[in-house]
């Protein structure tokens, strides 16, 4: 009898031991992430100069204030026979609420505002894309 006693209780601890183990390797819970994905067209040399410098002096540092860090801007490469250019910007999110969360601090940034004037407030006649 205290054979099988033995044999159960080295047997339990077994099981606990694995259940215990597969607990602890069991993958944590992904985080997600989200991409804005936003598409530039322009065929003015003048509309690029605008798009680059809201980009470099505004978009990018302010969302780099709100710890946006890795944001992704792309040119696509364009021939001089090409009527329309390109540019993507790519913004990762940790959530989609953090996409209207971002819209709304953009419009309270002071410095975001008045760094990105000529973009932010260009006429609809003459738009920079």
């Amino acid at each position: 009898m205290k054979k099988y006693t033995a044999v159960i209780w080295v047997s339990l601890v077994s099981v606990l031991s694995l259940l215990i183990f597969v607990a602890w390797i069991q993958p944590q819970k992904q985080k997600r992430e989200f991409y804005q994905l936003t598409i530039y067209h322009y065929n003015q040399p003048e509309q690029e100069k605008v798009l680059d410098n809201y980009l470099q002096k505004a978009l990018l540092p302010a969302l780099h204030r709100m710890q946006i860090n890795k944001v992704g801007v792309f040119k696509a490469i364009a021939n001089d026979t090409s009527h329309t250019k390109t540019l993507y910007v790519l913004i990762p999110l940790t959530s989609l609420d953090m996409m209207t969360r971002m819209a709304d601090k953009l419009a309270a940034d002071k410095i975001y505002q008045d760094s990105g004037a000529v973009y932010i407030n260009a006429p609809y006649t003459a738009a920079p894309y």
